[in-house]
């Protein structure tokens, strides 16, 4: 995925990861407070430039939200806080906690290598286990970068079975699984496949009935097909050469690495979640934000699909 692919939906999620996972704030905002919030974001609110959705959570209740600059340059559609954004990357935390449920239920393990489930993987003599692939630690090659060399253009359609297509013909691997980090896209492809062949549900079904349905994230799902429609999609946008705007998207056709669509107040929602662990209790959150590590024990930062840091002496994701 190009690097400037869909402003909008990489402001929106930076800005809707951190406020959840803050620690309660006991002093009351002063009266003025989204006044100051909206002065931080007027350089968004251009009509002729795309913008970004922004919301916050206090103590596990909606604070503020607000939609800046424009979600649809061709039909002047604004964002508002129900827009619908590709979320990108953020998606993968969805497919490992999905793959933390089927664990807590014991339909798999972290320890499994992955051609239990997807036997048509070369072996490359050591195992590369579900764990690897969930931190980035597995030593596969990128998808999008061999369906490259085979001669996919940037926007062409790209699907599940030609991703495993590429991965199966390789007859190697860049580093020994858990000897490096390296985030890609192509484990959490493949995680998402281990989720249909385990469950006997595609990722978006499996996700929709254990983590959205429950949370009530309404508006949140997994695209399957590059031709779905949204209501109130937010497109992407790449500056174009010359000034203006260009379309951004992607045209694939699968997902678990990426293809989640969601609003700002479903992920508000999700968020809660990492902290109340009303959806698949403490012990697999708790998994999520706990990070990988390396073979000789070096932390890598990174737990199940979210990047772990710390500010100020609070745990950030």
């Amino acid at each position: 995925m190009p690097r400037k692919l869909l402003v909008s939906s990489f402001l929106f999620a930076a800005l809707t990861c951190a406020p959840a996972l803050a620690a309660p704030v006991t002093a009351a905002l002063p009266r003025d407070r989204h006044k100051q919030v909206d002065a931080h974001f007027s350089q968004w609110k251009s009509k002729t430039a795309p913008g970004c959705a922004m919301g916050i959570s206090r103590d596990g209740v909606l604070d503020y939200a607000q939609g800046y600059g424009m979600a649809d340059l061709e039909h002047d559609a604004p964002v508002t806080p129900r827009s619908v954004f590709s979320i990108a990357s953020i998606s993968k935390q969805f497919t490992a906690f999905s793959i933390g449920l089927l664990a807590q239920e014991g339909k798999l393990s972290l320890d499994d290598d992955i051609r239990k489930y997807v036997p048509e993987l070369s072996a490359y003599g050591k195992a590369i286990t579900l764990a690897h692939l969930m931190h980035h630690t597995n030593g596969l090659r990128e998808q999008g970068q061999l369906l490259n060399l085979a001669g996919w253009r940037g926007d062409d359609v790209s699907t599940e079975a030609d991703i495993l297509w590429a991965l199966s013909r390789q007859r190697g691997v860049n580093f020994e699984p858990g000897a490096e980090v390296l985030y890609g896209n192509a484990a959490y492809t493949l995680l998402a496949v281990v989720v249909r062949r385990v469950s006997g549900q595609s990722l978006q079904a499996f996700a929709h009935e254990r983590i959205f349905k429950p949370l009530g994230m309404t508006d949140t799902r997994f695209r399957e097909d590059h031709t779905e429609l949204f209501p109130r999609r937010a497109w992407g946008y790449t500056s174009r050469d010359g000034g203006g705007w260009r379309l951004s998207v992607s045209n694939s056709a699968h997902c678990g690495a990426g293809n989640l669509f969601s609003t700002v107040g479903d992920m508000l929602k999700w968020e809660q979640n990492l902290l109340d662990a009303r959806v698949g209790g403490q012990a697999l959150v708790a998994l999520m934000r706990t990070s990988g590590r390396l073979s000789d024990g070096t932390v890598t930062g990174y737990g199940g699909g979210l990047r772990l840091m710390g500010y100020r002496g609070l745990d950030m994701v």
